[in-house]
Order: structure tokens, then C-alpha cells, then sequence
């Protein structure tokens, strides 16, 4: 009852236990999850490292948008620094650690400073953003000149928000003063010598800020409440209102105003900036309300700790939002994309010439010449398959060299240096390496094609043996016009009248059939056969 009362006066037990259950549920959250917002940093840290790689680009320095996105990706950075460097080598409470040092206690309060400059200086910056893209939007719907999309500019509003939230930062600095508030003793468990002491440091609040009924405390609540929540929220509010509207005239007007690739990537340009919007609001607006309730409500001690409680719970999702800034511009912006795919070329290039140069003691000169040439024109391929590639592709061109000049015409027995070949050439998708390899790979194609037709030719067979009149007739008819010249062959393989594919596709399959006609058109020449019939090859 007397806790109640001195937390909560004027309130009812009931009403006060209420209070009280709430802040016991946010206390017991960040209990069971006491690293929460350590973790987030953690990955935010990563992923706005990242981002800032992508975003400062040379193909991304495009306007003053891009810029501001830097602003907000080196804030969002620090933020997570600020979070996560108090938890670096944190002495254990209750253990045999001495307490943390009074330069560590300044860094602490001075990273808590910097983390409030920085979440103030990003929701700031994200004003920004919105209004110069309704303002650059707005002037070129109506044709109007403006410098507001030139990247100096973009700097000059990065320079002015940091700077202005860094005077507000030295303010919030200055409420604290440090203290030693007592001599820590370790326990007699931990190896200390005798009489072992350390001086235990806190910070407090200035008493100034109690002067007056808390006046000056109040005026910081409020001021810090408005200024850096409230009225960016309201701003945010309305410009994204504006922007929604201006993005319906610029879908509206794209086809008299530019081509649709252009308006295309302006729209997307105005989505970020629109989602951007929408996540510094839900960010933002909860700790403005809080700010704004720690004003009136700063002479009841159980209001206070309940909304301190409720600001480390929307800190969590403030720090939420400072993460995933990186994924909302991969997922709305297509050069975003196309940068992050070109850095990723140019790394797995620089992998490649590294392997490449490795590798090149086991290789002839004559295949590093070739290696170094499929790598410059084809790219991102992996230099160890390209020496293998080109290796064997070169021991089966003497092969067929060799099976040309013999007797023995049975393609079928190479195929197994040919599939290594076609597979690998597929595989690695270079076309000069293709077209240097164009006889070869076509040989191989229909070394592999008659043996995979092994089976379909016995069924035809078959229908010859089995009595089927037409289909002995039609092979017979087959087998004596490819004896005959050039013309009469192209023109009988040609002719619509050719019954064997009838009897390809009913006993074997349209793929069958496919890479038959492929064959017949390989093995008699597709120049030869316009030459002799005077039509284009179908």
C-alpha cells in the first residue's frame, strides 16, 4: 500500500497494481532476453556497414537523395556502435570482477550520448529525405528548375543535422554528472590481495535540474520530445502524404513527361523514400509520446519508471528499424541491385586472376593464353574449370582428328570424351570458348545423339521385321536416298512427304524426332543442302 502510494499518488491501488504489472512484463522481457537489442546491434552493425559500401558507390553518387542515405547509413552505424560498446569487456555483477574504471564510466555515458545524438540526427535526416523528394518531384511535374538535387546539397543537410543534434547531445551530456558513490570489496572467494579496494563510479543527474520543481528536467523532456520526435513524426506524417500524391501525377503523366524505363526508376526512387517514412514513424512516434508523457507526468516517480521502461522496449524497435534500412533500398531499388551484383563481379574477377595466376604452373602457354581470354571476355568463371575446359576440349579435337582419318565411322565410341567436353562447355556458358570449339561440339552432338538413338533405332527395326509394310518401305526409301547425290538427299530430307519422322515421333518422342532432324541437318550440312535446293533450311 505505502509503495503505491509513494509511486503513484492521487491513483487508486487498483490502477497503481496495473501500472506496476506492466512494468513488471517489459522488466521480465528484457530479463529473459537481456542481449536483445546487443544481437540487433550486432547485425545492424554488419548490415549498415555494408549498405554504407553500396550507397557511397561512385554509380550511386547520383543526387542529394544518395547523400542523405549516407548521412543516415554513418548515423545508423553509430548508433549500433554506441549499443554495442558498453557490452565489450562489461564487468559481471556480483562476480569477482572489479567495477568498471572512471574512464570506462565516461565512455559509457559519452556512447549513451552519441546514441541518442544519432537516433535524433537519422529520424532528422529522414525528414529530409521526404521533403527533398516531394520538393525535387513537385518542380519537375511543374518544370521548375532546382539546385535541391545536387549532391552538394545532399551534404550541406547531413553537415547541419549532425551538427545541431551534436549541440543537443552535449545538453543531454551535461544533465549527468559522475560519482563515487562506494569502495568495492571483492568477495573472499576471488584471489585478490588483502585489503584489495576499488572505487565504484555512477553518474546522477545535476541538482539544477530538481531546482523549481523539476523545471529544468521538464523543459529537457519536452523540448528533446517535440523537437526530435513529435514534430519530425507530424512532418513525416504529412510529407508522406504528399508524396503518395505526387508519385500518382508522376504515374499519371510518365508517358508525355519520359520514357517508362525513367519513370520507372524515379517511382522506385519515391517508394524507398516512402517506406523510409513509414518505418521512422512506427520508430519514432512512440518515444516522442513518451518524451512528451516524462513532461507532464515527471512529479509521479511510478509514471517515470514505467515509461523509462517503455523507452528501452521502443529502443529496441528504434534499433530494429536503423537495420533494416539496407533492405528496403536492395528491395525497391533495381540500381541498388545492379551495384551490389557489379561489386560482387569485380570481386569474384579479382578471385579468379588470383586462381588463374596459381594455377598457371601446371598449365601449357598455350592454354593460359586461351584461359586468359575466355576469362576476360566471358567474366565471373572459375579459372580452374576454364584450364580443365579447355584441356580436354583440345585432347578431343585431335580425337575426332584421328577418328576422321580412320575407317571406322561408329561416332558412338567417343562419347565419353565428348560428354565430358559438351558438359563442361555448357557449363561454363563463354561463347568464344564455344565458337573456338563449334566443330567439335557438333561432332560430339551427334556422337552422343546416335547413341541415345541406339534404342530407337531397334524399334524401328522392329516395324520393319514385324510385318509393317509402310515403315519397311519408308526405311528402304530412307537408306537409298542418303546413298544419292547432295540435292536429292536435302530434298528428300526436307520434303513434307518424309514418312520416317512420322515413325520417329509415334515409336520414340518428339524429342527423339528433335534431335534426328538436328542430325540429319548436321550430317549433311545445312550450307551444302540451301546450295543444292535453293531454300533456307528450316
Amino acid at each position: 500500500m505505502s509503495n503505491h502510494t509513494n509511486l503513484f499518488p492521487n491513483f487508486t491501488d487498483e490502477t497503481s497494481q496495473l501500472f506496476l504489472n506492466f512494468n513488471d512484463i517489459v522488466d521480465n522481457l528484457f530479463t529473459k532476453f537481456p542481449k536483445a537489442e546487443f544481437y540487433v546491434a550486432g547485425i545492424g552493425a554488419i548490415t549498415n556497414i555494408l549498405h554504407l559500401i553500396v550507397i557511397s558507390q561512385k554509380a550511386m553518387m547520383m543526387s542529394s537523395t544518395n547523400v542523405i542515405l549516407i548521412g543516415i547509413g554513418i548515423h545508423d552505424l553509430m548508433l549500433m556502435l554506441s549499443i554495442l560498446s558498453p557490452f565489450v569487456n562489461r564487468p559481471r555483477i556480483g562476480g569477482c570482477d572489479p567495477p568498471p574504471s572512471l574512464i570506462r564510466v565516461h565512455l559509457e555515458l559519452l556512447s549513451y550520448a552519441i546514441s541518442d545524438s544519432s537516433r535524433r540526427t537519422s529520424s532528422w535526416l529522414g525528414v529530409s529525405l521526404a521533403f527533398v523528394r516531394f520538393a525535387v518531384l513537385k518542380n519537375a511535374r511543374k518544370l521548375r528548375p532546382t539546385n535541391l538535387g545536387k549532391l552538394r546539397f545532399g551534404w550541406i543537410i547531413v553537415f547541419i543535422m549532425s551538427f545541431i543534434s551534436i549541440l543537443f547531445a552535449a545538453a543531454y551530456r551535461f544533465r549527468f554528472k559522475l560519482i563515487q558513490f562506494e569502495t568495492w570489496h571483492p568477495p573472499p572467494s576471488c584471489e585478490f590481495s588483502e585489503n584489495f579496494t576499488r572505487p565504484e563510479y555512477g553518474y546522477l543527474q545535476r541538482a539544477i535540474f530538481y531546482d523549481y520543481h523539476e523545471l529544468l528536467l521538464k523543459l529537457s523532456f519536452l523540448i528533446d520530445g517535440i523537437l526530435a520526435k513529435f514534430v519530425p513524426c507530424f512532418i513525416l506524417i504529412l510529407l508522406g502524404f504528399l508524396l503518395v500524391k505526387e508519385l500518382k501525377h508522376a504515374q499519371g503523366s510518365r508517358k508525355m513527361m519520359r520514357s517508362k524505363k525513367e519513370s520507372a526508376s524515379k517511382n522506385r526512387t519515391t517508394k524507398i523514400v516512402i517506406c523510409m517514412t513509414v518505418s521512422y514513424l512506427v520508430a519514432e512516434f512512440p518515444l516522442g509520446l513518451i518524451m512528451i508523457l516524462q513532461f507532464v507526468l515527471a512529479e509521479t516517480p511510478g509514471f517515470l519508471l514505467v515509461l523509462s521502461k517503455m523507452q528501452l522496449l521502443f529502443n529496441l524497435i528504434n534499433t530494429c528499424n536503423a537495420t533494416i534500412h539496407c533492405f528496403i533500398c536492395f528491395s525497391l531499388s533495381v540500381h541498388y541491385r545492379n551495384t551490389v551484383k557489379r561489386m560482387l563481379y569485380c570481386y569474384k574477377k579479382r578471385v579468379v586472376v588470383l586462381v588463374c595466376s596459381s594455377f598457371a604452373a601446371s598449365s601449357d602457354k598455350d592454354t593460359d593464353s586461351k584461359v586468359a581470354r575466355y576469362l576476360k571476355s566471358c567474366g565471373v568463371i572459375t579459372s580452374l574449370k576454364t584450364t580443365k575446359c579447355v584441356k580436354k576440349s583440345d585432347e578431343v579435337d585431335k580425337e575426332l582428328k584421328a577418328f576422321a582419318k580412320s575407317k571406322d565411322k561408329d561416332l558412338s565410341k567417343i562419347k565419353t570424351s565428348c560428354k565430358e567436353t559438351v558438359d563442361c562447355v555448357k557449363e561454363l556458358k563463354c561463347k568464344p570458348l564455344e565458337e573456338d570449339h563449334k566443330e567439335t561440339l557438333d561432332l560430339c552432338g551427334r556422337a552422343l545423339f546416335q547413341d541415345e538413338f541406339k534404342e530407337c533405332s531397334k524399334k524401328l527395326q522392329a516395324l520393319k521385321k514385324g510385318g509393317d509394310k509402310d515403315a519397311a518401305k519408308c526405311l528402304e526409301d530412307f537408306k537409298s536416298e542418303t546413298k544419292k547425290t547432295t540435292k536429292d538427299t536435302c530434298t528428300f530430307l526436307k520434303g513434307s512427304k518424309d514418312c520416317i519422322k512420322a515413325h520417329i515421333k509415334k515409336e520414340c518422342g518428339d524429342d527423339k524426332l528433335a534431335g534426328w532432324e538436328k542430325f540429319a541437318q548436321d550430317s549433311f550440312k545445312e550450307n551444302e543442302c540451301e546450295k543444292a535446293i535453293g531454300t533456307k533450311w528450316n
